[in-house]
C-alpha cells in the first residue's frame, strides 16, 4: 500500500501513462511530463512556504523581543475568543509557552498559503488532464474523418 504523498505526487504522473482516453503514447507521455512539472512546482512552492515559516518561528524563538511581539498577537486572539464565549480556548492559549505563542501567528499566515498553493495545483492538474484528453479526442475524430 502506498502512502498519501506517493499517491498525490506520482499518481497524476503515472495515471496518464496507462489511460486509454489520452490517445497515443506520445500524447500520454506529454501529459505525464506536464503533470510531473506541475507537481515539482507545487513541491517547490510548499517547501519555500514551510521553510519560511519554520525559519520565522526559529528566529522568533531566539529573539525575545520578536517573540513577545508575536505573543501579543496571540493574546489579542485569545481575548477575542474570550469575548465570543470561548473561555476554555482563551485560557489555554494564554497558558502556552512563549515560543509556541510566537509561532501561532506565523502558522496562521502559512497555512492559508499552503491551501492556496494546493488549490492552484489541483486546478492546474485538471487543466492539464483536460488538455491532453481533448487533444486525444481531436486526433481520434480526425482519423475517423480521413
Amino acid at each position: 500500500m502506498t502512502n498519501y504523498g506517493t499517491q498525490c505526487v506520482l499518481g497524476p504522473v503515472i495515471s496518464p501513462a496507462f489511460s486509454k482516453d489520452k490517445g497515443d503514447f506520445s500524447n500520454r507521455m506529454q501529459c505525464a511530463g506536464a503533470q510531473l512539472a506541475n507537481n515539482a512546482k507545487t513541491l517547490l512552492a510548499d517547501t519555500v512556504v514551510i521553510g519560511g515559516a519554520l525559519g520565522g518561528i526559529a528566529c522568533a524563538s531566539k529573539n525575545k523581543g520578536v517573540a513577545k511581539g508575536l505573543a501579543k498577537i496571540t493574546h489579542s486572539v485569545a481575548n477575542f475568543i474570550k469575548s465570543r464565549g470561548g473561555f476554555g480556548a482563551a485560557s489555554k492559549l494564554k497558558r502556552l509557552p512563549l515560543s509556541i505563542k510566537a509561532g501561532l501567528p506565523i502558522m496562521a499566515v502559512a497555512m492559508p498559503l499552503l491551501g492556496y498553493i494546493t488549490h492552484k495545483a489541483l486546478y492546474k492538474m485538471g487543466q492539464i488532464d483536460q488538455k491532453y484528453s481533448d487533444k486525444a479526442t481531436l486526433e481520434r475524430h480526425q482519423k475517423q474523418i480521413i
